[in-house]
């Protein structure tokens, strides 16, 4: 066990000691955190550029000497050159190998023009040698003394505007992948790729340095979340391994644009420059003329070239008391010419012309290539800010978008891939003087992607003789297909070729090459569809130095090469600026009931718009209100209410059931084109068509409005430039009454509800006579009195408060009902029923019963009313009140009984019970006493009368017999 410890211990430190190891530098410094990187997709190299580094040693040993050295004069890529690389303070070299105290400039130090070789060579007058410097930026040889890297990538990123900078100030790089050797970080093709850091490498005094070919990992991390060195104080150069002594070539390629200036990001044309900040020897050529030459082992020094004037700006000790400026011009700077031109007004030394609008700068559309040499010489400071918004290559096909605003034409900002094109080459050799082809080879294509793009995908189709591809916008508007691969073998060919602006529609490209239409208009946008026609052929730039071109001339639909070269293919598309519309308001009243918490309506919305340009007439898309949601056959769907199309539940009031309309919204629409916009709006049924179309026209009791509404928005272009709602019109169809305009401008659909009715509505009357039996004279009136309003039975009279029934003696079984009531909605319904009880000449106590009648209705919601009514019997024959379970009447029929009052004759003393013959006296003491008798049942029944109160329901004095 002991013997496990132990060597679980000594684990443990061993692994403890390596792991602090790790962390320290070999002078014992702590070493860096981890900078974090950009991921390289986020950086760009200008376009038609390619930028290499050097790096350069005095010793061949890769571990040690790495800027302090007894002697700089002879070793490694000093030996048997004029131009040392040193600390920068060696009083034995000449001055012009040796730093300036005041940070001024040491020029001359190169000729005025690049050697046959490419490169810059020494002017004697200064260096005493006229040495080329291609031993220094020539990528031929990868050695001891020198390493070359071309083509180096992920340097460069791109601000909003759409230029390209480095700034040491802002970033670190590091080319070299792992300290202990020179091999370098590479790219997924195997390509040269520096290592772009978020935060920089800082020197206390000098501030953020570029310092390529350290590894970051070996530099001491700073607070600042960057890394740090100290390059001010002698002697720590080489205690941490800083690689001075290094250079850098960029070459472009690139066309001269119209005044100079590049469409920004932002919208803005901007000058085209090019800028430079930082130590030591820079040297700027254009076309191989020297127009920059900060010479020399100088402090921050800088230089601008602004293509748009032609300015070129030289600083000297920047940022300090003794800061120098000194300007020239590109047309003195490179001997620029005046224009000429051929009988055809065809400018024939445009590469080498001055701009005729002007003159300091070159000519519009010329070709030029810049060419910046930079050396890190010294041992100390070592800052570089690069910065250029110069784009296009001489052997790319290059076309310009641009986006204009309303009739100001004012430039509108892109999106980077906003914009589709197609180029289109046609097999041939193409002679221009006979107007046809002189064999069937294929044309010339782009097969490089742009910058970081992938590979160009080029489709050819020898049947149809053409070879396609194509390629969407950058931000600045340039649509780059890419570089075209050519030698010398294809010099004088020329093939033809149309770029062409390919609109997305649907999912599906429009295409168009038809110059009578001004174009196809889509979302405001009015698309340049007409193809731009030209032909390319491969010519000498520099028949010297072999350097190839593509020479494109702007020809028509049958490539003839039109009089006025404009030098560029552009399309200019024009959109308006969106105006919104108010909102559109709707109305839906439900007649008869209120909301439910369940009621949903839906509405279909078709739009259609028209606009004209130049007398002709066009469709166009007219956009839906912003809560219609547009359907997979074009029509827009809309709902109210609870859940469906577009999610809109704007009545809460009515589906709380407070109220039978819902007022509601079906919102603002965005319009970005001039033109007569046309809706049609109806109600709809659950599978979005319209009604009566669906063939549903009622359902649950309600009858759906089929009203048509007709909305007209007219939308106009003011003199600025601006849209504006000029007028909006709405009619309605078939135009009922309730289904009208509303005065705030609404569109009012009105449903009506009208339930069945289920249940037993009719009430019934029964009539009894108690006595005697019916006879056909006999007959009884009943009232049915309608309490609070509520609804009589059909056929009562229009304003009526009642309704009467007569029971007569024909009548079978004696009874009878009023007719059906109808009931249009919920709710409880009273009402009271009585009998006529007026005295007539027929000896019968009519019935004074009184009965109170509810009728209770309830509505199922789906347009069903079920009806329930109760009777209760409120007073008796007699019309005496009734009170607790005397008032309950099972069934519907209200029973009331008539009693006959009947008066009989007694027979004669000894009579056998027959009718006997009376005289005259006995008859008048018979009808006297008969009379007595009656008076008295009258006067015991009226003082009966008196006693009680009146029965519910009815009023006056009883009926006399």
């Amino acid at each position: 066990m002991r013997k496990i410890v132990a060597a679980i211990v000594v684990w443990a430190l061993t692994i403890a000691i390596v792991f602090t190891a790790g962390l320290l530098n070999a002078d014992g410094s702590a070493q860096a955190a981890a900078l974090t990187a950009i991921d390289p997709s986020n950086t760009i190299e200008p376009a038609g550029s390619q930028l290499d580094l050097f790096n350069y040693r005095l010793t061949s040993s890769t571990s040690s000497g790495y800027d302090y050295q007894a002697s700089y004069a002879n070793g490694g890529i000093n030996r048997n050159h004029a131009l040392k690389f040193s600390d920068g303070e060696q009083s034995s070299m000449k001055a012009f190998n040796r730093r300036t105290s005041n940070g001024t400039l040491t020029q001359g130090m190169v000729q005025s023009s690049l050697g046959n070789d490419g490169f810059p060579a020494l002017a004697s007058s200064v260096t005493g040698s006229s040495e080329s410097l291609g031993y220094l930026f020539s990528t031929d040889f990868f050695g001891t003394n020198k390493y070359a890297y071309p083509s180096v990538s992920g340097l460069f990123q791109m601000d909003s505007t759409g230029r390209y900078s480095y700034d040491s100030e802002k970033n670190y790089a590091s080319l070299i992948a792992n300290d202990s050797t020179f091999e370098p970080n590479k790219d997924s093709n195997g390509g040269n790729q520096a290592i772009l850091y978020s935060a920089p490498c800082t020197d206390s005094t000098y501030g953020g340095q570029f310092l390529p070919f350290n590894n970051a990992s070996n530099l001491p991390s700073s607070s600042s979340g960057g890394c740090s060195v100290d390059i001010h104080t002698k002697g720590k150069n080489t205690e941490q391994k800083i690689r001075h002594w290094f250079g850098v070539h960029m070459k472009v390629s690139f066309t001269q644009p119209q005044n100079g200036t590049m469409l920004s990001a932002d919208g803005i044309y901007r000058p085209m420059t090019f800028d430079f900040s930082g130590n030591d020897d820079v040297w700027v050529f254009l076309d191989g003329h020297l127009v920059a030459d900060l010479g020399g082992i100088h402090t921050t020094a800088g230089m601008s070239i602004d293509f748009s004037t032609g300015k070129v700006t030289v600083t000297a000790g920047s940022g300090t008391a003794s800061e120098q400026n000194s300007t020239g011009t590109i047309s003195s700077l490179v001997g620029l010419q005046a224009p000429k031109y051929d009988s055809n007004g065809l400018m024939t030394n445009r590469n080498t012309a001055w701009d005729a609008d002007h003159t300091d700068t070159f000519a519009a559309n010329s070709r030029h290539t810049l060419d910046f040499f930079y050396l890190n010489r010294g041992g100390r400071e070592s800052k570089l800010s690069l910065s250029s918004n110069i784009m296009s290559s001489s052997r790319q096909f290059v076309a310009h978008k641009t986006l204009q605003r309303g009739t100001s034409g004012a430039i509108q900002p892109l999106h980077a891939g906003e914009f589709t094109f197609r180029l289109t080459g046609w097999y041939g050799n193409w002679d221009a003087d006979e107007a046809t082809t002189s064999d069937s080879s294929e044309p010339l294509m782009p097969t490089t992607g742009f910058e970081n793009a992938s590979t160009v995908n080029v489709s050819c189709d020898s049947s149809a003789g053409t070879c396609t591809a194509d390629q969407t916008n950058m931000l600045d508007g340039l649509v780059l297909f890419g570089d075209a691969e050519f030698d010398a073998a294809d010099v004088h060919k020329t093939y033809r070729y149309a770029i062409q602006e390919l609109p997305m529609f649907d999912g599906k490209t429009v295409e168009d090459d038809d110059s009578s239409t001004p174009g196809f208009q889509y979302q405001g946008i009015t698309y340049d569809l007409d193809a731009q026609y030209f032909t390319a052929s491969v010519e000498y730039r520099d028949y010297n130095t072999q350097d190839l071109m593509l020479k494109i001339t702007m020809c028509d639909r049958t490539w003839k090469p039109l009089k006025q070269q404009s030098g560029s293919i552009s399309f200019v598309n024009h959109v308006t600026s969106n105006v919104v519309s108010s909102p559109l308001l709707g109305k839906l009243v439900v007649e008869n009931r209120k909301w439910k918490q369940t009621d949903r309506f839906l509405f279909s919305i078709h739009g259609s718009g028209t606009t004209t340009s130049n007398g002709t007439t066009y469709q166009i898309e007219a956009p839906l209100p912003s809560n219609v949601v547009k359907a997979s056959d074009g029509i827009g769907r809309f709902s109210i209410g609870t859940g469906g199309t577009g999610g809109i539940e704007p009545c809460t009031a009515a589906m709380n059931g407070s109220q039978n309309y819902c007022d509601f919204s079906f919102g603002t629409a965005a319009f970005n084109t001039a033109g007569t916009y046309t809706y049609t709006i109806k109600q709809a049924w659950e599978n979005g068509t319209s009604v009566p179309e669906s063939g549903v026209v009622s359902a649950n009791g309600l009858t759906y409005s089929q009203a048509k509404y007709t909305v007209t928005v007219t939308v106009a272009q003011n003199s600025s430039g601006a849209l504006e709602v000029t007028n909006v019109e709405k009619s309605v169809d078939p135009g009922n009454s309730s289904d009208a305009v509303s005065s705030d401008g609404r569109l009012v659909w009105t449903n009506q509800y009208e339930p069945s009715l289920s249940g037993d509505t009719a009430i019934g009357v029964k009539s009894t006579i108690v006595g005697r039996d019916w006879q056909s004279s006999d007959s009884f009136t009943y009232t049915l009195t309608s309490v609070d309003g509520a609804p009589l039975p059909k056929g009562s009279a229009a304003g009526a408060t009642s309704a009467t029934i007569t029971l007569d003696g024909s009548d079978k079984d004696h009874q009878m009902t009023f007719p059906d009531i109808v009931f249009a909605s919920a709710g409880t319904y009273r009402y009271t029923l009585t009998q006529d009880h007026e005295r007539k000449n027929d000896n019968l106590h009519r019935s004074e019963a009184v009965f109170d009648v509810t009728v209770t209705v309830a509505d199922d919601g789906n347009g069903t009313l079920t009806a329930t009514a109760k009777l209760l019997r409120t007073a008796d024959d007699d019309g005496n009140a009734l009170e607790g379970d005397a008032q309950n009447v099972s069934g519907t029929v209200a029973e009331f009984t008539n009693q006959f009052l009947r008066v009989a004759l007694l027979p004669s003393a000894g009579g056998t019970g027959q009718s006997q013959v009376v005289n005259a006296s006995v008859l008048t003491a018979g009808a006297l006493a008969l009379v007595a008798i009656v008076l008295s049942v009258a006067t015991g029944i009226s003082r009966h009368n008196l006693r009680r109160k009146n029965p519910p329901g009815t009023g006056g004095s009883p009926p006399m017999p």
